[in-house]
C-alpha cells in the first residue's frame, strides 16, 4: 500500500516496471529523466519488495542508473545523442555489476535501451561495464552470480528435450506477458480507491505465499527470488510437477503485485519462472529417459535464459547474461537452441515484448529490430538526377513556371553561374505574379550537398532548410540535382534487396 502511495502522489506515470519508461525517454525525450521520478522508483520499489511483493530489483536498479547517466549529460550541457548514450552507459554499469556479468551488461543496454549500434555508442558501454563490475568486484568480490556445478550434455538425443523445454519456455513467456497487462486492465477498470486495491493486492499475494509455505514448507514467491534460483541451479528439491506449480504462482503473483500498485522490475520473475520450468521439464525427461537426461538443475539454467529471452525480445542478452552468471560453457549448446526456438516462438505468437507491450498501450510503438541504417548506406551521387533544370535570377516568373511545369517539380534552383543563389517554389510565383524576376521571390538558402553525402543527411539538410530539392555539387561544379523522393526511392531499392 505504501509503494502505491508513493508511486500515485510523487510519480503516476511511472508505476509498475520501469524498463519501459527508459525507451519511451530514449525514444522521444531524448534521453531526459527525471531524477525525482528515478528516486521514487528506487524507494517504492524498495518498500515492495521489503514488504514480500513479488517484483525485481533490476529494474530499478536499471532506472536509477539511467537516471543518473541523463542528469549527468544534462548537467553538462550534453546534445540529446550523447545523454542517450550516457543513460545506456548508465543501464550497462548497474546490470553489469548487479550480475558480475560486463559483456552481459553491455549488451542488455545495446539492445533494449539504445537506438542504434554503432563504435561511438557501444565504447561507452564498454567502458561503464568494466567500471561497473570492476567496483562492485571491490565489495562483493568476483565469484558468478550462481554457483552451480558443471553441466554439460549428456547425450545427442537429449537435444530433444532442450527443444521441447524451448516451446514450453515460449508458452510461458506468453503467459507470463498476458496475465501481466490483464490484471492492469482488470486494475483500471476498477472503481475502488487505489490504495483499497494495493491492500487486496497484499492479501492476495500473502495468501499464495501461505499456501506455499503448507505444500513445500518454503514461502518461494514472496521478494526477488534469487534464493530459489540458486538453490534450484544447484541441486533440485522437488519434483517436476511441483516446480511447475511454482512457475504458475509465481506468475500470478508477480501481476498481482505489479497491477495492484507495487514498484519493481519482471527480469528477477522472468528468471525465477525460467528456472521453474525448465526444472519442471528437466524433472519430467529424466522420469521418461533417465540414462539419456542431466540433472533438472542443467534444465532450469537453460530455462533462465530461453523465458529470458522470450519476455524481453533480448536474446543474444540472455544467452551472454546466463554464461556470465553461471560460468558454465559446457550448457551453451543447448541453451543457445533453447533460447532461439524460445525467442521466435514467443515472437511469433506474441509479438510485443514484456517491455514495449507497456509502451503499445500508450499508443507507443517502439521497434527494436537493430537492421542496417539503410539511409546511411548509399550516397547522393547514387540517387540524384543529372539533367538538372535551373532558373536564372534574371529569368521572367512565366519562364520559371514552364521549367517547373516541363520539369514536373514544385521547386527549381536559381543558379548563377556556378553559384547557387538559393530556391525558387511553385507557390511564390503565384503569390508574387506582379513581380518581374526569379530574383525579385527567390529564397536565399544553402541548398547545395556533397555527391558523397549519404541520404540521411541529404534528408537532414533538406529538413533545416525547409526544402525538398538540393543542388549536387562537387569542386564547385554542379553534377545534377536530387529530391526528398528520389531519395525515399532509392531507399525503398536497397531495401528491397534485403528481403
Amino acid at each position: 500500500m505504501a509503494s502505491r502511495l508513493l508511486v500515485d502522489y510523487l510519480a503516476p506515470k511511472n508505476s509498475g516496471h520501469g524498463v519501459p519508461e527508459l525507451m519511451y525517454a530514449v525514444i522521444e525525450r531524448g534521453g531526459r529523466i527525471e531524477m525525482r521520478t528515478t528516486l521514487v522508483k528506487v524507494l517504492s520499489s524498495a518498500v515492495t519488495l521489503g514488504t514480500g511483493g513479488s517484483a525485481g530489483r533490476v529494474g530499478p536498479v536499471i532506472q536509477f542508473g539511467a537516471g543518473f547517466g541523463s542528469f549527468l549529460g544534462r548537467l553538462v550541457k550534453l546534445p540529446p545523442r550523447a545523454v542517450i548514450v550516457l543513460v545506456g552507459a548508465g543501464v550497462a554499469a548497474t546490470v553489469s555489476s548487479n550480475f558480475n556479468a560486463p559483456i552481459g551488461g553491455m549488451f542488455f543496454a545495446a539492445e533494449l535501451i539504445l537506438p542504434e549500434y554503432s563504435i561511438v555508442t557501444i565504447m561507452p558501454l564498454v567502458i561503464a561495464a568494466t567500471v561497473g563490475t570492476y567496483t562492485s568486484s571491490l565489495f562483493l568480490g568476483t565469484a558468478p552470480a550462481f554457483a552451480i556445478p558443471r553441466y554439460q550434455l549428456t547425450s545427442p538425443l537429449e537435444f530433444l528435450s532442450y527443444i521441447a523445454l524451448g516451446f514450453a519456455c515460449a508458452g510461458m513467456a506468453v503467459l507470463f506477458m498476458k496475465s501481466l497487462y490483464k490484471a492492469s486492465d482488470l486494475e483500471r477498470r476498477m472503481s475502488i480507491p487505489g490504495w483499497l486495491i494495493a491492500a487486496c493486492g497484499g492479501v492476495i499475494v500473502g495468501g499464495a505465499g501461505y499456501l506455499l509455505y503448507l505444500t513445500t514448507g518454503h514461502y518461494r514467491i514472496f521478494g526477488v527470488g534469487y534464493a530459489f534460483i540458486a538453490d534450484t541451479l544447484f541441486e533440485h528439491r522437488y519434483i517436476w510437477f511441483v516446480f511447475l506449480i511454482l512457475a504458475f504462482v509465481k506468475i500470478f503473483a508477480t501481476s498481482v503485485t505489479l497491477s495492484a500498485g507495487g514498484s519493481g522490475g519482471v527480469f528477477a520473475p522472468a528468471l525465477f519462472i525460467g528456472v521453474a520450468t525448465g526444472a519442471a521439464v528437466g524433472g519430467l525427461a529424466g522420469l521418461l529417459f533417465p540414462e539419456a537426461t542431466a540433472p533438472p538443475s542443467a534444465y532450469a539454467l537453460v530455462g533462465m535464459a530461453a523465458l529470458l529471452a522470450g519476455t524481453t525480445g533480448a536474446s543474444v542478452t540472455s544467452i551472454i547474461l546466463v554464461f556470465e552468471m553461471t560460468r558454465n560453457y559446457e550448457i551453451m549448446l543447448p541453451l543457445m537452441i533453447c533460447v532461439v526456438i524460445a525467442h521466435f516462438v514467443t515472437r511469433a505468437t506474441y509479438r510485443e515484448t514484456i517491455y514495449t507491450e507497456k509502451l503499445r498501450r500508450r499508443g507507443i510503438h517502439i521497434g527494436h529490430d537493430k537492421s542496417i541504417p539503410l539511409l546511411n548506406v548509399f550516397t547522393v551521387g547514387e540517387a540524384m538526377r543529372r539533367d538538372i533544370v535551373a532558373a536564372a535570377p534574371a529569368m521572367t516568373l512565366k519562364e520559371a513556371e514552364v521549367h517547373m511545369e516541363e520539369a514536373e517539380l514544385s521547386a527549381l534552383p536559381v543558379i548563377d553561374g556556378r553559384d547557387v543563389r538559393g530556391i525558387v517554389l511553385y507557390t511564390d510565383l503565384h503569390r508574387n505574379r506582379a513581380a518581374g524576376t526569379v530574383e525579385d521571390v527567390m529564397r536565399e538558402a544553402q541548398i547545395s550537398i556533397s555527391s558523397d553525402a549519404d541520404g540521411l543527411s541529404a534528408l537532414e539538410m533538406m529538413d533545416r532548410q525547409d526544402t525538398d530539392f538540393l543542388v549536387v555539387r562537387d569542386r564547385g561544379h554542379i553534377r545534377g540535382y536530387v529530391t526528398r523522393k528520389l531519395i525515399l526511392h532509392k531507399y525503398f531499392e536497397k531495401r528491397r534487396l534485403l528481403e
